[in-house]
């Protein structure tokens, strides 16, 4: 059959759907669309782009193919990197012939039996499969390590709790690369401990394209760190869940094919008891420097709350053409966010309290937010949680009686701005880096920051060295604690299985 792939309205509204019907320029789709889009609407945020896929008369670029089900017959006209392909064929056994992989195995290639434990996997190398890699969501304490996955139609690796899947090469994934949605409870707050780190990830949701990040955190005290993680369409890292870090990574090229998305981004404002996360000492870089808008760097979207960001490096985050394109930071009615000693460089826009989600544009889901809170609230009381989540965080003591339409609880503070490059996005911000839009600039505490008109001392600014002497700071700012810059990015060791390396 034929499929459509693609934008068909607002741009974060993805779609592969079967046509049943294409006449004269009209067509209907096979399986109805869960969204409520107006079809080739014109509106905000649209770029309405997609193609026919599996149309026997319009393949002639190379690496364009047709199936035939009927015949199960392939017509591929040769991809352009033939050479490139054949010196791959034979690395993997192929001897010197090309290959063209076919599967129909749609389970996952590996899977763990619920209960079983201690196992690993190490020093393999999986591809070609419609399913996933490896499935362990339903057990713990699993080891993947020294791993390659590469041409998997939907997820890598499936974790579970106490599991960790460490200098490993993922990379070709139609859907997420690593999904932490079962490592711990955050009804309970019971720790996952799972770890996703020195990972090389990238090029992943190539088939299922929106909220498929290069890691998925749910659960509650898992962490990823010290990733190089590139090249993705939509979200980079999807971060949900209790008390998880994100850490040490190295982090770039996010958000290729859509807009108003980041490179962690966080919607869980329907959720008070989803808190307690923290974003520190990671390097973000090159966004939005495409004719795609709204590319952030960490993106506490739609009330998301108790966020910590701190110790981070922005940089290259916009461009002059479209200054307005891109933040550092930026988010849409967010409560309890603090962030605080970063460094932004040659960001556009380093910080942007968007709007009052829930009083503006978004005030007409103000009912639906206040009975998710009131009903997570009841239930935390009836399962004798509450007490425990008020301990753990004080704001929600307090979270009825404070103005939840356009809180005053988010800091920005204590950072570095420099733009020798780019030239920072004036607007509606005051003169230290903070931008407002639709809100009142005194509704963020912030102040403390240093804005340099010269380079303050980064050890190599054209080798994307920023490390920094406390000493150069202090002066300034009298609170900073400097950025461990070595750490971040993927360790000194073997990435991906020994017989490779």
């Amino acid at each position: 059959g034929i499929w459509i792939d693609g934008i068909l309205s607002q741009n974060w509204i993805w779609t592969y759907n079967e046509v049943s019907w294409l006449s004269n320029g009209s067509l209907s789709l096979k399986y109805p669309e869960v969204d409520d889009i107006n079809l080739f609407a014109s509106s905000y945020c649209c770029h309405n782009r997609f193609y026919f896929d599996n149309v026997f008369e319009e393949i002639a670029l190379p690496g364009e193919y047709f199936i035939n089900v009927t015949e199960q017959a392939i017509y591929m006209v040769p991809p352009t990197n033939w050479s490139s392909i054949l010196k791959s064929a034979r690395a993997i056994g192929g001897g010197g012939d090309a290959m063209v992989m076919g599967t129909l195995l749609s389970q996952s290639m590996m899977s763990v039996n619920a209960g079983a434990q201690n196992i690993t996997f190490e020093d393999i190398v999986l591809t070609a499969t419609r399913g996933s890699a490896i499935d362990a969501s339903q057990t713990a304490h699993v080891l993947v390590r020294n791993v390659e996955i590469s041409h998997v139609g939907g997820t890598a690796v499936h974790m579970g709790a106490n599991t960790t899947v460490e200098f490993s090469h993922i990379y070709d994934i139609g859907s997420t690369g690593v999904a932490m949605y079962s490592a711990g409870d955050p009804s309970t707050l019971q720790p996952g401990m799972s770890r996703v780190t020195g990972c090389h990830i990238h090029n992943w949701a190539y088939w299922n394209k929106v909220y498929n990040g290069a890691v998925n955190v749910a659960g509650v005290a898992n962490t990823v760190e010290q990733c190089l993680i590139h090249d993705g369409p939509h979200v980079g890292l999807l971060l949900g869940g209790n008390d998880n870090v994100i850490e040490n990574n190295d982090i770039s090229r996010i958000a290729l094919e859509f807009v108003d998305m980041g490179a962690i981004y966080l919607n869980t404002g329907l959720d008070p008891f989803t808190r307690g996360s923290v974003i520190r000492n990671n390097f973000i870089h090159h966004l939005g420097n495409n004719f795609f808008s709204m590319v952030t760097g960490v993106y506490p979207d739609s009330s998301t709350m108790g966020v910590s960001v701190h110790h981070n490096v922005f940089y290259m985050i916009g461009s002059n053409a479209h200054p307005a394109d891109a933040r550092a930071i930026m988010g849409n009615g967010f409560s309890d966010v603090v962030t605080s000693n970063n460094i932004f460089v040659d960001c556009t826009i380093p910080f942007e309290l968007n709007d009052w989600f829930l009083e503006s544009w978004g005030a007409p889901n103000f009912p639906k937010y206040n009975a998710s809170w009131t009903a997570a609230f009841a239930k935390a009381s009836a399962d004798g949680m509450l007490e425990t989540f008020m301990q753990r965080y004080p704001p929600l003591r307090t979270f009825f009686r404070d103005d939840r339409t356009a809180p005053k609880s988010n800091v920005f503070n204590a950072s570095i701005v420099y733009n020798p490059t780019l030239q920072r996005l004036a607007g509606n911000a005051s003169t230290d880096g903070y931008e407002c839009s639709s809100c009142a600039l005194n509704d963020v505490t912030h102040g403390n920051l240093w804005l340099t008109a010269v380079d303050p001392g980064f050890r190599n600014l054209s080798a994307m060295d920023f490390s920094l002497p406390r000493a150069v700071v202090v002066p300034h700012i009298p609170t900073w604690t400097s950025i461990p810059f070595h750490a971040i990015g993927l360790p000194d060791v073997p990435i991906g299985p020994s017989l490779k390396n």
